[in-house]
């Protein structure tokens, strides 16, 4: 009985050893390159509550809601087929539904944010593009912190200075316009790189959406 007992504590402790240790995957090494709280006031924490519609209003009082229904971030993997050693990196998923599009697959916007291995953040936005018969889309890249290629601006939305803003041209689409909602052309989206969508321009109906929440 005494060497049965001896036995399971042995087993219960190289158990706990084992369970403690960092994981190893088979294809390289452990190591993982997290978000830091420099990175903070780029992941967008305002997003985190999932449900939430952000507001839009025009010079006319036509309100445009836009739906957040995903904030996660996740442990992702380069993958064992990847050029060098196999890594792990974080990355965040923020997606937005646009409600009053009628389509059930080409009513996303996507936002990515990854944590590169030279410590920058690797950032995308995907905006779906307004066309019947197919989902089309435009994607919008940039990095932090580094001289992106967009001019930055400052925009004043009531009593409210957003101070990082570049906009996002829905010309350089092949369809030549974003779309938020029915019969919408937007060709104009004003994203504040620490606040995220702040408004947008419609040139169908000629007027300009800003946020109101």
């Amino acid at each position: 009985m005494k060497k049965i007992v001896k036995n399971l504590l042995l087993l219960t402790s190289l158990f706990l050893m084992y369970s403690c240790e960092p994981k190893i995957d088979i294809f390289g090494g452990n190591e993982h390159y997290k978000f830091s709280n420099s990175d903070e006031i780029y992941l967008f924490k305002e997003y985190n509550n999932v449900g939430e519609i952000k507001q839009f209003i025009n010079e006319n009082n036509r309100i445009v809601n836009i739906e957040i229904e995903r904030y996660k971030i996740e442990r992702k993997s380069t993958g064992f087929l990847s050029p060098g050693k196999m890594y792990y990196y974080d990355n965040l998923v923020i997606i937005f539904k646009l409600t009053e599009l009628n389509s059930d697959v080409c009513n996303k916007i996507i936002i990515s944010i990854s944590k590169s291995k030279n410590g920058k953040l690797d950032s995308s936005i995907s905006i779906p593009t307004s066309f019947e018969d197919t989902c089309g889309g435009i994607m919008f890249q940039y990095k932090i912190p580094e001289p992106i290629e967009y001019e930055i601006n400052e925009i004043n939305i009531g009593n409210i200075t957003y101070e990082n803003v570049i906009i996002l041209d829905g010309t350089e689409s092949s369809r030549k316009y974003l779309s938020f909602f029915e019969e919408s052309e937007i060709h104009n989206v004003y994203f504040d790189l620490k606040k995220g969508i702040i408004g947008f321009d419609d040139s169908v109906s000629n007027t300009k959406f800003r946020i109101t929440n």
